[in-house]
């Protein structure tokens, strides 16, 4: 591989035009000396180089001078001093130092060129963020030139606030510059901080709410926790000790009056190492009462809670009054299911509960039970769209419903007979199976008759002709019945395979002695073959039968006219016994709970499986494997809950624990129910480094609204802020994206940022109130040497104990050029002095 180099390549273009002049008019030019005189000075125009190898340093020192360092700035900068000594005159030192971002205070240069004494002009980097990434990018940027062995030294206690140091370090490497670290930090820091204050955004006047302190030290001390609202106490100073590693958390119970937003403050009088992250804040925003539309039949456990919970207004309907749900809907911001089967909702008023919830930002919470979900037959409704879980759809049925024709059916009751009842109470379950499903009808009486063989479910019209043919004759043969009924279908495919027998007894003695003595039960098991057994009169012979082999699934229907709710009562069962989940089991929460925050769950003796849908948040499950107990979801612009399990009964009993069951329902009707805004409006704020970006999201009926002139207010916090910032700050938002509106704003100070939100000629629409906080420069003291490490290895540097340990670091050989274009002008110089010297020579020699 040639040394030599040119840094002008192009300029030796003239070399073939010389020649190519010299062979033309080499006469008049002149000789060979003055040729070769030219062919050097176009090889020096050319900047000629030869490469070669040095071991020179270029070395610069970043000094972390953030606020987690405590620095002692003049004893660090004097000791950075001392370590710049000892390079060479050759090599090249310089100094940056950061914070919130780089400073460059000593670009790199000669070591004997930079001031014996170093002192920094005043603060030149912000302290309240570490951005070591920043610093190592700017570092590699000042050390260019490579042919030095390029050194960037770090001084840093590694607690980095922002950017990626490591792949910066990486980057450096890539280009040639090596990273090394050397740990400096404080030693044991005594330090207390508010380490969270949280409360809930929005709340109802009137209702309890809870904020939470979390408090953490770095030794053992004493504190004064002061907990004021708007500036003013609302708890006497607390006395607290707090012990490293063990967080103190306290928890405080308020609730507000009026409407408006409160600014809530915890502090902390304490005599630490660390003034700045003695205190947060909180802003809690108080809105109306919250009017919950309850559907429920009776009046049940938690519609009585709720209703005694301030500035919450329930208006209950009951099961004569569902079908009046959907025009009460305008004027709610929840609805709750509960115990509510979907065949008492017409699908108009379900698809219009749905788009209630998804337009217009409103609540619906779903409470379990056996008339809810799958049981309740939502399946595939407008509703489960809403629910953020999926009901499960029957398994398929064969049913056989075994009707008693003797002559006792005929028997008036009311206005109707027995056998009027039972037919009615017939053709409503078949007309709840679907087109999967299979069934049959057998008629009893002295011995069983196949009216309709089990298969295809009947159309309404042969099914009620069918009926309308059986007529009350005989004796009552329940054997016989039995017997039948249980050989029609044990060869059935279906997964449930059941027969629902309605009869009013009247056996005799001998026919209760042969059905005692048969093993009809067992055969009736075997066969997978179920029996639910509906008894509608008082013959104590056939009540302890029929008791006997359906067990629980025999009934004593006193009044023929309740048997077409008894029959899909029953149906219902058969249909979902697996999805009714009875038995205690362990309820488990999951991590970062928002509606169950705070509540332990119990256990669970009852439940009906769903399957949380993939977007669904599951705070609670039960089960193996889990099945969702209390989900929710975000459902367009409203959200939706869904509760498995009931309220007040003896599947929830042991699910609650002290205060579980109030705490956890008011949160999930404050983070369910619609808040007292402008429909269709949100609005969040999010913090980034000195700024806070602004976002509202505007919709209607599910269309983004575009084009609006949108503008905000903010009031900034009454803080030391830069003279440039204003207290009030009036901004317009600039749409970014489809229904998407934005605007920064400077949010320098810690304190509460409350934004009011206009859209021109129409007023305002929402408010909104943020808190910035310490930043997390306060949370976290001392090296973190595994960070160190990191940065170091990715920068193919290594971590060093101190500045002392760089004098063992020897120098890389680093490429080097070594500019030689004199040695040619020198050489043309020489050749041309011969050339007129040789000219002179032969002028005198023709003389003489």
């Amino acid at each position: 591989m040639s040394r030599l180099h040119f840094v002008t390549p192009v300029a030796l273009v003239l070399v073939p035009l010389a020649l190519g002049a010299f062979a033309l008019w080499g006469r008049r030019l002149g000789g060979v000396l003055t040729l070769a005189a030219a062919l050097c000075l176009c090889a020096a125009v050319a900047r000629p180089q030869w490469a070669t190898e040095t071991r020179r340093a270029a070395r610069l020192y970043a000094l972390d001078v953030s606020g987690s360092q405590f620095l002692d700035t003049p004893k660090a900068l004097a000791a950075v001093r001392r370590s710049m000594a000892d390079l060479g005159g050759e090599d090249r030192a310089g100094l940056l130092v950061f914070g919130e971002a780089p400073y460059v205070f000593v670009p790199p240069t000669r070591p004997g060129a930079i001031a014996a004494e170093l002192s920094l002009p005043g603060q030149p980097v912000r302290p309240d963020a570490t951005d070591i990434a920043e610093a190592i990018r700017t570092g590699a940027q000042q050390l260019g030139d490579a042919s030095f062995d390029r050194q960037l030294i770090l001084l840093s206690d590694g607690r980095q606030t922002r950017g990626d140091a490591e792949r910066e370090a990486a980057l450096a490497a890539d280009g040639g510059v090596r990273v090394f670290a050397v740990p400096v930090g404080p030693g044991d820091v005594a330090d207390a901080r508010v380490a969270l204050l949280r409360a809930p955004a929005r709340v109802r006047v009137g209702e309890a709410f809870a904020v939470e302190v979390e408090l953490a030290a770095t030794a053992a001390m004493a504190a004064t926790l002061e907990f004021t609202r708007d500036g003013a106490d609302i708890r006497e100073p607390q006395l607290v000790t707090l012990e490293p590693g063990m967080p103190r958390r306290l928890v405080v119970q308020d609730r507000l009056d009026a409407p408006g937003t409160r600014v809530y403050e915890a502090r902390l009088a304490v005599a630490d190492r660390c003034a700045d992250n003695n205190s947060a804040q909180a802003a809690v925003q108080a809105e109306g009462a919250t009017r919950v539309l309850y559907l429920a039949p009776g009046n049940p456990a938690l519609a009585r809670f709720l209703a005694t919970v301030s500035h919450v207004e329930v208006k209950r309907l009951g099961p004569p009054e569902y079908r009046t749900a959907a025009a009460s809907l305008p004027g709610s911001d929840c609805l709750v299911l509960d115990g509510v089967a979907a065949e008492e909702l017409p699908p108009p008023d379900q698809r219009a509960i749905r788009d209630w919830v998804r337009d217009t930002g409103a609540g619906l919470i779903a409470v379990g039970g056996t008339a809810s979900y799958g049981p309740g037959g939502y399946a595939g409704t407008a509703i489960e769209e809403a629910l953020p879980v999926l009901c499960s759809r029957p398994r398929k049925i064969a049913l056989l419903v075994a009707l008693d024709a003797s002559g006792s059916m005929a028997e008036r009751v009311g206005a109707r007979s027995k056998i009027a009842y039972a037919r009615e109470a017939t053709l409503r379950c078949a007309g709840k199976l679907s087109e999967a499903d299979s069934f049959g009808l057998l008629a009893f009486a002295g011995e069983p008759r196949d009216v309709l063989p089990v298969g295809p479910v009947p159309k309404p019209d042969r099914l009620s002709g069918l009926l309308d043919d059986i007529e009350p004759h005989g004796p009552t043969e329940l054997e016989a019945a039995l017997e039948r009924s249980r050989g029609l279908l044990a060869l059935h495919p279906a997964q449930v395979r059941h027969i629902i027998l309605v009869s009013d007894g009247q056996v005799t003695d001998e026919q209760a002695k042969r059905l005692a003595a048969s093993d009809l039960k067992q055969r009736m098991a075997k066969a997978g073959v179920g029996l639910s057994a509906l008894l509608t009169g008082r013959d104590e012979k056939a009540v302890g039968l029929l008791k006997d082999i359906a067990g629980a699934s025999f009934q004593l229907v006193e009044d023929p006219s309740n048997l077409p709710a008894v029959f899909l009562e029953e149906l219902r069962k058969v249909a979902f016994a697996s999805l009714i989940q009875q038995g205690q089991a362990a309820a488990r929460a999951a991590a970062g709970a928002e509606v169950a925050r705070g509540v332990a769950p119990g256990s669970i003796n009852g439940y009906v499986r769903t399957f949380a849908k993939p977007n669904a948040a599951v705070e609670w499950f039960v089960g193996e494997p889990p099945d969702p107990l209390l989900a929710r979801w975000q459902f367009g612009l409203g959200r939706s809950l869904a509760f498995t399990s009931t309220v007040g009964t003896a599947w929830d009993e042991a699910l609650w624990g002290q205060d579980g069951l109030s705490r956890l329902w008011a949160q999930a009707l404050r983070w369910a129910a619609r808040p007292s805004r402008t429909p269709g409006f949100e609005a969040d704020a999010v913090e980034r480094g000195d700024e806070m970006l602004l976002s509202v999201r505007a919709e209607h009926e599910g269309r983004f609204l575009n084009a609006l002139d949108l503008s905000a207010r903010i009031l900034c916090p009454d803080r030391p802020r830069p003279s440039s910032s204003s207290l009030v700050l009036d901004l317009p938002l600039r749409q970014t994206a489809p229904g998407e509106y934005q605007a920064a704003f400077p949010a320098p100070a810690q304190g509460a940022y409350h934004a009011t939100i206009v859209e021109k000629g129409k007023g305002q629409r929402l408010t909104l109130s943020v808190v910035k906080n310490y930043a997390r420069e306060w949370e976290s003291f001392g090296v973190d040497l595994s960070a160190l490490e990191a940065v170091a290895r990715n920068g193919k540097g290594r971590v060093l104990a101190g500045l002392d340990e760089l004098r063992t670091i020897e120098p890389k050989a680093a490429p080097a050029r070594a500019d030689i274009a004199w040695l040619f002008l020198a050489a043309a110089l020489a050749l041309f002095v011969a050339h007129v010297a040789c000219h002179v020579a032969r002028t005198r020699q023709m003389k003489v």
